[in-house]
């Protein structure tokens, strides 16, 4: 499986906004977020932040594991949702 981090280093929580399945995460100040996803076949990631500090993160695979300390969530149904860009 291939993992991303995601550290939120603002001074203030910041939500993450999981996509394509539309969860919010508040990220407490200095914690790291790992998501694990298949990696095969090649998943679709991108990442946008705003000017408020809203962060989101798009993961297109069958299958997403995030944890973060005191928490750990399975997204995913077996198939990949349609691919779209949130970077607009």
């Amino acid at each position: 499986m291939a993992k991303i981090l995601f550290t939120n280093d603002r001074s203030a929580p910041t939500d993450l906004v999981i996509e394509p399945w539309g969860y919010v995460e508040t990220v407490p100040v200095g914690v790291n977020v790992i998501f694990e996803f298949n990696d095969a076949p090649p998943p679709e990631v991108q990442f946008l932040v705003r000017d408020s500090g809203e962060a989101y993160i798009y993961l297109n695979s069958e299958t997403v594991r995030m944890s973060m300390p005191g928490k750990e969530c399975t997204y995913g149904n077996g198939t990949r949702a349609p691919s779209f860009p949130i970077l607009k």
